[in-house]
């Protein structure tokens, strides 16, 4: 979901839901403005869980490079390549 500004989150509070895209389905799906409600209740350190995860990644991958990989995750996991 992009980052939404105060204008959308309004604009999702008054509607009730938000159209988000849903790759699973391949279509856009309702998502309620409860959701947000349920999350902001939590602090963030709550929401943050280490979680052991595999990713294996070509380095030809010609949609997303395998050094944005790096950058994004080096400062929470160990990398091998």
């Amino acid at each position: 979901m992009p980052k939404l500004g105060e204008t959308q989150i309004q604009q999702w509070q008054q509607s009730g839901y938000l159209s988000v895209y849903h790759y699973g389905e391949g279509k856009l799906l309702p998502l309620h403005y409860q959701f947000l409600l349920d999350l902001i209740q939590y602090e963030e350190t709550q929401l943050q869980q280490s979680v052991p995860t595999l990713i294996l990644h070509g380095i030809n991958d010609d949609v997303t490079r395998s050094n944005r990989l790096t950058q994004i995750y080096s400062s929470q996991t160990k990398l091998t390549e």
